[in-house]
């Protein structure tokens, strides 16, 4: 089974944050190589898709790294790699058929983001049977992928089979009882098919109030200031609009076959909207469902920026509720009761994840540091501005949000199951 090397010539990935892609690489192709050196060397490690081929890229780094114990997994490979492995899809698939995999030592962290996921994982790799993968960026190409109905799920769930297990493989040597993969904010949308498809995984859930998650958020990403207070400049609204009108009598006259040059006015049309593109908010709609009913008010200028941010939050919590709803056995626990007592609820959620609650103390001097210290979210990295400060008419704003959505009714919600502060735990 054969992969080809991708000699790296230059990298160019200005926003550390972003989604990964293998266009953050400029290379060519160099010798052929074993597929089965990816899931042999732990330093080499799944970065993302390459749609267009039908390949998995991966990313070869320096032996003496540890990737696994970055803040941020995909920026560590990123800022390491010296070359690029590309493994065709069905290479991958019949490698990872003859690999047998223990579900049981696999701990997947779903989040809301902002709410101390990081430290968890960070918390996970202080134990010498576990490594903990803090965000590989793979899972948003799994994502868009679904939105774009570009395969069905079935598809879609063999491709996350390969990917997960690609990513277990190379640590089960060095590491060999438990791995956790901590998703980003987004990919408990995932949790279905991962969770078919490792039934046994044991599943985290990690929450905080909605209003000190709103404030974090504001402070790390976004400008709550514009004009009116609402998403998109006035210029990306008006070309939102003309290009929703003109898919709209497409849609009417041709239905899903316009002509090309058509095809080619309303591509053009929709780049001018910026944020507020139809692609754009087609990939909100998918990473954060709320966002769906809130279409029409992103288009006229009726959501503010505090309710547009908000939605994340929301859309993390509802699909949450769906997953118990859907029986997926999974673990709850919230950021305030994490920081309040972080001897009791790790604790339970050592116990939960079958490790051993004696190694809890070996973890607790994490508690004391920025756990994405060298990234640009970092404490001394982030700093409040006049534009990304809460006001009361914000808080407000997200308050009445959060009430439309009445199996949450508060920003401060308890959700059923989650890990209490109990005395004797």
């Amino acid at each position: 089974m054969t992969a080809k090397i991708l000699e790296i010539l230059d990298k160019n990935r200005p926003n550390p944050s972003a989604w990964v892609r293998l266009s953050d690489f400029k290379s060519r192709e160099a010798a052929d190589i074993s597929a089965r050196y990816v899931l042999e060397k732990d330093n080499v490690s799944l970065y993302c898709l390459d749609l267009t081929g039908e390949r998995f890229i991966f990313v070869e780094s320096n032996p003496a790294v540890d990737l696994s114990e970055a803040p941020f997994f995909f920026q560590a490979q990123f800022e390491h790699a010296h070359r690029l492995i590309a493994v065709p899809f069905n290479e991958l698939h019949a490698l990872v058929d003859d690999i047998q995999v223990d579900d049981e030592a696999l701990i997947l962290l779903y989040s809301v983001g902002r709410c101390g996921s990081t430290l968890l994982s960070d918390v996970f790799n202080q134990l010498d049977d576990v490594a903990s993968l803090s965000e590989p960026d793979v899972f948003t190409d799994l994502l868009k992928m679904r939105m774009a109905g570009k395969q069905q799920d079935a598809q879609i769930k063999r491709l996350l089979k390969s990917s997960i297990v690609a990513l277990m493989k190379p640590l089960m040597a060095k590491r060999p009882l438990k791995t956790a993969i901590k998703f980003r904010s987004y990919g408990i949308e995932l949790i279905d098919l991962i969770s078919a498809l490792f039934p046994n995984a044991k599943n985290l859930f990690m929450y905080r109030n909605a209003e000190d998650w709103a404030r974090s958020t504001a402070k790390a990403f976004q400008k709550l200031e514009s004009a009116k207070g609402s998403v998109g400049s006035e210029s990306e609204r008006l070309w939102a609009q003309r290009s929703d009108k003109l898919a709209r009598m497409s849609q009417t006259i041709f239905g899903q076959s316009a002509p090309t040059p058509l095809q080619k006015v309303m591509h053009r049309l929709d780049g001018r909207a910026g944020v507020l593109s139809q692609h754009s908010l087609m990939l909100r709609a998918t990473f954060f469902p709320a966002v769906r009913p809130y279409m029409a008010d992103l288009l006229q200028g009726n959501l503010s920026r505090i309710e547009y941010i908000s939605l994340e939050w929301v859309s993390g919590m509802c699909r949450f509720l769906e997953s118990q709803q859907q029986e997926i056995p999974i673990l709850p626990f919230r950021y305030e009761e994490l920081i309040a007592a972080p001897d009791v609820v790790l604790s339970q959620i050592f116990d939960y994840c079958g490790l051993e609650k004696t190694a809890v103390s070996q973890t607790l001097h994490t508690f004391e540091k920025d756990s994405q210290r060298g990234t640009n979210l970092a404490r001394t990295a982030v700093q409040q501005h006049s534009n990304n400060h809460l006001t009361e008419q914000h808080l407000t704003q997200l308050r009445q949000l959060v009430q439309k959505f009445p199996e949450l009714g508060t920003t401060d919600v308890v959700l059923p199951g989650t890990v209490e502060i109990v005395d004797g735990v």
